[in-house]
C-alpha cells in the first residue's frame, strides 16, 4: 500500500511540477530506433532496468517500458507515450540529458520554480547533506543542508530531487529526505501548540502497555498509518505538543500521541541526543533503573535505534553501569554518560534482577559447561589460577601468558576456567575469548539473538539460548534463566510449542523462533488451541469458516469451502500483517489469530519489495546449453541444493531449492522473498507454464518449464509457499507420453518450441 501511495503521489507531483511545455513527447513504440529510443533506455538503465542502450526498441526495451509502467500504476502497454516518458525523465538522474532539448523537462533551473511544492526534512546519519548543481554526486556543492532542516522540494526523483534550500536550488540524494506534511513554509503547520525550544536530536521513548505506537502521517486518529513503533523505542522529536508530537522514527516522519510518550528529562531543554556529539556539561536528570554490561570481554554497541543495523553512537565497555529507560524483550533505551541509544537485553545484568547465589560459578566437580576457549594475554607474566573468585583465594598454579584455557563462565571481574586438568578462577581482564566474534578494533558486535542461526537443543548454550529463555519466561513458561539449554527450557519449549500448534518436539528451530518473535505468541496460561491445520487444495466447513472470517477482516476471498489460491494467498497476506509465520498455511496459531477476529485487516500498510529486487541481466545465448534431466542433470544435483531461475520476459530471478527429483524436479522458493519475486515476474500464482532459464549448482546455465502454482508439501515453512512446484527439465517426448501424457507433455512442448525460438534449433 505504501509504495501504491508512492507511486500515486510521484504521477501527481509530475504532471503539477513540470512546465507545460514539457508535457509534449511522441509516443516510441517497438520497432522504432534513434536517439530518442536510445535516451529512454538510458533513463531506464539509470533506474535499474537491466536493458541495453543501443537505439533500437526491441521486445526486451518493450518488457522494461511494461515494467517501468507496472510499477509507478500505469497502463502496462508497452508504449512510451507522453505520460510514461514525462514521469521517466523525472525520475531518472538522466534528466534533462534526452536528445530532444525542446520536449525534455529541464531540471536545473536558475531561479526557484513556481507552483506548489513539499516540505521534506533532512535526515542523514547526523551530518549535513549537500545540496549540489546537477544530478550527480560529482556535481558541484552548491551548499550544505544541516541534518533536521526542513528544505522546499519541487520534483521527487528515485535517486535525486530537485529543492531549494536559503534561496539555492539544486539537486539532493532523495533518500536522505523524510516527506512528512504538506506545506508551503518550511515547517509543518499541522502540528500542534508545541513546547519551544526542542532541541536538534531530542529523543523521547514509547511507553506503551506492550503493545505498538502508531505513527500517523497527520496528527489525527483517523490518519493513515505510516509504521508501527514498538515499545520501548527511542524517537526523535522534531515538535512537542500537548497531544500530538511530530517525530522521526527510522527515516520516517510522522505523528505519534504525546500521552504515549515518556521524556526522559524535567525540561525540554534537558532531553539528551541521539547523536553521537559531545556529552553535555551538565547531565540531565533520568529515571529509570541501573543495569551492568556483561559481555564476553569486549564492549556493547549503543545503537542510535533498535536494530543490529543501527548506527553505534558509542561504545560501552564491560562492567559499566547504565541508566535503562525502558525495558524490552530484545532490546533496551538507556543513558549512557551524556548519550541516549538502543542496547540489546540479552548484554545486561539489572538491579531488579534476583541476586546470584552465594557461589556464582560452577563448582570444580561439574565444569562440564564450556562456552569456549580463552587466551590468556598478561602483560608477559603469568596470572594466578585462584581455587575461588576472590584476589585473597588460594593460588592453584600460575598460568603463563598465550596458554590456551577452557572457560566455563565469564563474568564481569572473574571467569571459571579449567587450565591442564586444574579448575579455577582467573579475573576476566586478563581472558580474551577465541571464539566471542569480536571485531577488529576490540569491541565486540553483538548479533541479535532473536534471529535463528541453529536449531537449540539439550545442551548447548550461547545468547539465542538465553533469548529464548528470556521470551519464554516473559510469557509465563516454567524455566530458570541459566544460559543452558536443560531440561526445564525443553520442557518449556514443548510447552510453548504444544500452545502454539507447532510440532512440540522440544527443539527451538526456525519455525519456534519465529513463533516466539510473533506479538501473536500464546501464552502458558492461555486456553489450548483446537484448530485443524489447513493448507492449499484442502476443503470442507473448516475452510469455509476460514473464508468466512478472512472476508469479515477485508482480505479478498470468496467462500467456497476449498482452499484454492485466492485463499493460499489470502493467508500468506494475513500472516505477513500479523506478525506470523508467512507459509500460506492455515495452521493452528494463524486460525486462532484469524477467528478469534482480533488479527489485522487487509488494508493495514505491509512493506514491500524495492521495484529493483530480483533484477538480473540475462545470459547470452551462447551460455545456455539445453540439458537432458535423466542424463545430465539428476544424476548431478541432489535435494536440498539451491539453484537460481531467472524470467526472461520480466529479468527477475529468484531462488529455488530441489525439493524431491523424480520425474521432474520438486522444487519450492528458499525465501519469502524469493516467492515474492516468482509472484511478481509470473503475475499470478497459477498452473500456467512459463520457460525460464535455470544457473544449476554446477554453474551452467540451462532452459527448463515450470509454474508458481504451490500444492501438496514442502520443507520450508516460512516462505510463503505453503508446498512445492515443478520445474519441467528436457525429457524424451516418448518417456514423457508414456508417464506423464497430459502436463508433462505440455511442458516438453512448451520446452522444445522455448528453445527453437532462442536458437534456431529443433529438438526431436
Amino acid at each position: 500500500m505504501k509504495h501504491k501511495w508512492m507511486r500515486a503521489a510521484a504521477i501527481v507531483m509530475l504532471l503539477i511540477f513540470l512546465p507545460a511545455q514539457a508535457l509534449g513527447y511522441s509516443t516510441l513504440k517497438r520497432g522504432m530506433k534513434g536517439n530518442e529510443v536510445l535516451a529512454m533506455q538510458k533513463a531506464l538503465q539509470s533506474l535499474g532496468y537491466s536493458i541495453a542502450a543501443d537505439g533500437k526498441f526491441g521486445p526486451a526495451t518493450e518488457t522494461a517500458v511494461k515494467a517501468f509502467q507496472k510499477q509507478y500504476g500505469l497502463k502496462a502497454d508497452g508504449l512510451a507515450g507522453n505520460l510514461t516518458l514525462s514521469l521517466l525523465y523525472s525520475l531518472s538522474p538522466n534528466q534533462g540529458q534526452v536528445v530532444n532539448p525542446t520536449a525534455a523537462p529541464t531540471l536545473a533551473p536558475t531561479a526557484v520554480p513556481s507552483g506548489n511544492a513539499v516540505q521534506a526534512m533532512v535526515y542523514t546519519t547526523g551530518g549535513s547533506l549537500n545540496l549540489r548543481a546537477s544530478a550527480s554526486s560529482s556535481a558541484k556543492v552548491l551548499a550544505q543542508i544541516p541534518y533536521g532542516t526542513w528544505i522546499t522540494v519541487y520534483t521527487k526523483g528515485l535517486q535525486w530531487s530537485l529543492a531549494s534550500y536559503n534561496g539555492l536550488t539544486g539537486y539532493v540524494m532523495t533518500q536522505y529526505l523524510s516527506f512528512g506534511t504538506a506545506a508551503p513554509t518550511p515547517a509543518p503547520t499541522a502540528v500542534p501548540t508545541a513546547q519551544p525550544n526542542i532541541p536538534s536530536g531530542a529523543v523521547a521513548y514509547v511507553t506503551t502497555s506492550g503493545g505498538s505506537l502508531n505513527l500517523r502521517q497527520t496528527p489525527s486518529s483517523s490518519a493513515k498509518v505510516l509504521l508501527r513503533i514498538p515499545n520501548g523505542a527511542a524517537l526523535q522529536l522534531v515538535n512537542r505538543g500537548s497531544s500530538w508530537c511530530a517525530v522521526f522514527y527510522q527515516g520516517t516522519a510522522g505523528y505519534v500521541m504525546a500521552s504515549f510518550l515518556r521524556f526522559p528529562e524535567s525540561a525540554a531543554t534537558a532531553l539528551p541526543t541521539l547523536a553521537p556529539t559531545a556529552a553535555p556539561t551538565a547531565a540531565p536528570v533520568v529515571s529509570g533503573q541501573s543495569a551492568v554490561v556483561t559481555t564476553s570481554g569486549g564492549s556493547l554497541n549503543l545503537r542510535e535505534y533498535a536494530s543490529s543495523s543501527a548506527k553505534v553512537l558509542r561504545t560501552i565497555p564491560n562492567g559499566a553501569t547504565i541508566t535503562v529507560t525502558a525495558r524490552g524483550g530484545t532490546w533496551c533505551s538507556v543513558y549512557y554518560q551524556g548519550t541516549a541509544g538502543c542496547v540489546m537485553t540479552a548484554y545486561l545484568r539489572f538491579s531488579s534482577d534476583p541476586a546470584p547465589a552465594a557461589t556464582p560459578t560452577p563448582t570444580p566437580a561439574a565444569p562440564g559447561v564450556s562456552i569456549g576457549s580463552g587466551l590468556v594475554t598478561t602483560s608477559g607474566g603469568s596470572v594466578n589460577l585462584r581455587a575461588q573468585a576472590s584476589s585473597g583465594a588460594k593460588v592453584l598454579l600460575a598460568v603463563p601468558n598465550a596458554s590456551i584455557v577452557t572457560v566455563h563462565s565469564k563474568g564481569a571481574d572473574w571467569s571459571a576456567v579449567t587450565y591442564k586438568g586444574t579448575f579455577g578462577y582467573i579475573m576476566s581482564k586478563y581472558i580474551t575469548l577465541m571464539n566471542a566474534g569480536a571485531a577488529e578494533d576490540g569491541n565486540q558486535e553483538e548479533e541479535d539473538p532473536s534471529v535463528y542461526k541453529r536449531t537449540l537443543k539439550k545442551g548447548m548454550s550461547g545468547e539465542d539460548v538465553t533469548w529464548v529463555q528470556n521470551r519464554l519466561s516473559e510469557l509465563g513458561y516454567s524455566l530458570v534463566i541459566s544460559n543452558l539449554y536443560d531440561d526445564a527450557t525443553f520442557s518449556a519449549v514443548k510447552a510453548f510449542q504444544t500452545q502454539n500448534g507447532l510440532e512440540a518436539d522440544g527443539l527451538a528451530g526456525q519455525q519456534t523462533f519465529a513463533v516466539l518473535k510473533s506479538e501473536n505468541a500464546r501464552r502458558a496460561d492461555a486456553q489450548p488451541l483446537n484448530y485443524a491445520t489447513l493448507r492449499i487444495d484442502d476443503s470442507g466447513d473448516g475452510v469455509r469458516q476460514l473464508q468466512t472470517d478472512l472476508k469479515a477482516l477485508g482480505y479478498p476471498v470468496t467462500v467456497n469451502g476449498t482452499y484454492d489460491t485466492d485463499t493460499h494467498n489470502a493467508v500468506v497476506a494475513f500472516q505477513q500483517r500479523n506478525g506470523l509465520v508467512i507459509s500460506g498455511i492455515a495452521d493452528a496459531l494463524t486460525r486462532q489469530v484469524i477467528h478469534g477476529r482480533q488479527g489485522k485487516s487487509y488494508s493495514t500498510p505491509v512493506e514491500t519489495l524495492p521495484a529493483s529486487e530480483g533484477w538480473m541481466v540475462s545470459p547470452s545465448v551462447s551460455q545456455i546449453k539445453l540439458l537432458h534431466w535423466q542424463n545430465e542433470i539428476k544424476p548431478n544435483v541432489k535435494a536440498g541444493q539451491t539453484f537460481t531461475v531467472l524470467d526472461p520476459n520480466t529479468n527477475l530471478s529468484w531462488k529455488l531449492v530441489f525439493y524431491s527429483l523424480g520425474r521432474h524436479a520438486d522444487s519450492q522458493p528458499a525465501s519469502w522473498k524469493d516467492t515474492q519475486i516468482m509472484n511478481r515476474s509470473f503475475g499470478s500464482t497459477s498452473w500456467t507454464i512459463h520457460p525460464v532459464y535455470v544457473l544449476l549448482p554446477s554453474g551452467q546455465w540451462t532452459m527448463a518449464t515450470m509454474h508458481n502454482r504451490p500444492h501438496l508439501y514442502g520443507s520450508i515453512t516460512n516462505n510463503g509457499f505453503g508446498g512445492h512446484l515443478c520445474v519441467h527439465f528436457l525429457r524424451d517426448m516418448d518417456e514423457a507420453k508414456k508417464n506423464d501424457p497430459d502436463y508433462g507433455v505440455n511442458n516438453q512442448v512448451t520446452l522444445r518450441s522455448a528453445w527453437k525460438a532462442l536458437t534456431g534449433e529443433t529438438v526431436n
